[in-house]
């Protein structure tokens, strides 16, 4: 299968050892993390979006190259990369920051939009589309993308703009482009408020999708599909670092969607299982990794010849 994950690429910056001075850093943002995910599952990865000029944007395009990601789909701008600041600190909740905790500015705004090249979906014969947020630009891609046969995977894992939508505006979201949605308890809660709804299942059936899936932290995790659904409960002991797991189940469904032929065979029992097996062992690996990629070589950046005078040794802004 040959897969696409579509977002603004992102550089995470990792305090070590609760020294502002001693940061490793690496690519980022679910979309891009799940492909990453995906290495070593006979898949073809592509990675699209767009990326600012800067060298830890290009050792991030070296890093997925070298794996073997294909990252034709990007298109360079000639903007600041944009970041996310993850502080670890031993036996406490991981914190993330996108505001530099050294010099205050915002390092996670962005006005970018994709220019993206339709025609490489079918030069690339893709089959699935990751997406990691409900916007324009994204929609627009997977409108097109359904007309292509292409499946539609969207984590929808915030609310934004959501909060002011008129009830007229929310019930036209059923009209999503997506085939299959992920979910944290945040955005589930919000939709089933905001549309009076009773339940999941409710929810399931308001999205039109092929299927729903629903993460709620330690409490486990819900998929539902047309006359279906199933509570996963993970049995987590030890975590270093809480960023990736939401990205970890929704490779792991995808993996497990693949291997299974769902789309053929419709055996969702079979499919459960298959998941299960996968999800628990990519969970565990993130949840006891720092960072949101297992086995990524997330590395050190010396700043010193590329910082003017007046630039944050932190966010470089």
């Amino acid at each position: 299968m040959n897969i696409l994950g579509i977002r603004e690429l992102t550089i995470d910056r990792i305090i070590e050892e609760n020294n502002l001075d001693n940061v490793i850093y690496g690519g980022g943002g679910t979309a891009h993390n799940v492909i990453w995910n995906l290495l070593n599952t006979s898949n073809n990865l592509y990675i699209g979006g767009v990326y600012g000029d800067s060298p830890l944007s290009s050792k991030e395009i070296d890093i997925l190259n070298e794996n073997g990601i294909n990252t034709e789909f990007l298109d360079k701008r000639n903007k600041a990369v944009r970041s996310v600041l993850t502080e670890i600190k031993p036996g406490l909740e991981t914190k993330n920051h996108i505001k530099c905790l050294k010099c205050g500015k915002n390092i996670w705004s962005s006005s970018a939009k994709y220019k993206f090249n339709k025609d490489l979906l079918d030069e690339h014969k893709i089959n699935i589309i990751v997406f990691d947020a409900y916007k324009i630009e994204n929609n627009e891609i997977a409108k097109s993308a359904k007309e292509k046969g292409i499946i539609n995977v969207l984590d929808w894992g915030t609310i934004g703009n959501l909060r002011y939508f008129s009830e007229e505006k929310m019930k036209q979201l059923s009209e999503n482009p997506y085939d299959i949605i992920q979910m944290n308890r945040r955005t589930s809660a919000f939709f089933i408020k905001r549309l009076d709804l009773k339940s999941n299942k409710e929810l399931f059936e308001f999205l039109n999708v092929a299927f729903l899936i629903l993460t709620n932290e330690d409490k486990g995790t819900t998929i539902i599909t047309s006359g279906e659904e199933k509570h996963i409960n993970f049995k987590v002991e030890k975590v270093l670092d809480n960023n990736g797991a939401g990205d970890a189940i929704l490779s792991s469904f995808i993996t497990a969607y693949i291997k299974t032929k769902y789309n053929i065979n419709k055996n969702f029992n079979d499919f459960i299982k298959v998941f299960i097996n996968i999800s628990e062992r990519k969970i565990l690996e993130v949840l006891k990794t720092k960072g949101a990629r297992v086995n990524y070589p997330y590395f050190k950046y010396k700043l010193e010849d590329d910082l003017k005078d007046d630039h944050c040794s932190l966010c470089f802004s």
